[in-house]
């Protein structure tokens, strides 16, 4: 009897062990590992007019390094248009951080032509779901 119940507590505590602590310790280390910084201050991204007339839209992959307040470096990767790179860099440099440790995450700027008009004065949404990804809608001419 004494055995039998022994291994119901050893059990039961593995079961809590396995299944209530190792996720939570797994989640607290990968958000301590990979915790990505949180944008305090950035100018507004924007959708060229020249683009916008040209029909220019895409993608722009960029790889991001932090000095723990401030974008260190920033480079486009991939074959977006280099009109849209070079905006996506220019803006993401305008980025500060809370501050905290150096770091390096990948930011997508997606830059996206639209037939139904958007209110506002210049035609344009911005989407942020920062510090990954930022979505800049513009009506077409």
């Amino acid at each position: 009897m004494i055995k039998s119940n022994l291994g119901r507590t050893v059990l039961f505590l593995f079961w809590i062990a396995t299944t209530v602590c190792s996720p939570l310790l797994t989640a607290r280390g990968r958000q301590a590992k990979h915790a990505l910084p949180i944008v305090v201050i950035m100018a507004p991204p924007t959708y060229p007019v020249f683009a916008r007339r040209t029909h220019i839209e895409g993608v722009v992959h960029l790889k991001i390094a932090t000095d723990g307040q401030r974008v260190t470096s920033a480079e486009a990767e991939g074959d977006a248009a280099s009109l849209l790179a070079d905006l996506a860099e220019k803006n993401v440099r305008t980025w500060q951080f809370e501050p905290g440790d150096p770091t390096t995450f990948d930011v997508t700027y997606a830059y996206r032509l639209v037939t139904h008009p958007i209110s506002g004065a210049d035609s344009t949404s911005v989407t942020l779901r920062l510090p990954n990804d930022v979505e800049i809608s513009a009506t077409m001419p």
